[in-house]
């Protein structure tokens, strides 16, 4: 794969998750009672405050964070 092919790829994906981010933002919001701002445009760090509140309501609920994988 030469690297112009690898990046026109990579473009791509990160443009359909991209895409998806707001609807998830929507639904971890409505499932866990958290709300972040971010306007019309999610950038990293909205995720990282998510991901920061997500922990918290975790800890503050007592829900083992640690999950089973499967062997």
């Amino acid at each position: 794969m030469t690297p112009s092919a690898w990046r026109k790829a990579v473009e791509k994906h990160r443009d359909k998750l991209i895409a998806k981010l707001p609807a998830f933002f929507e639904k971890a919001g409505s499932d866990f009672d958290l709300h972040v701002a971010c306007g019309d445009t999610i950038r990293l760090h909205h995720l990282k405050n998510l991901r920061r509140k997500l922990r918290q309501k975790i800890a503050a609920d007592g829900i083992d964070s640690q999950t089973p994988r499967p062997t």
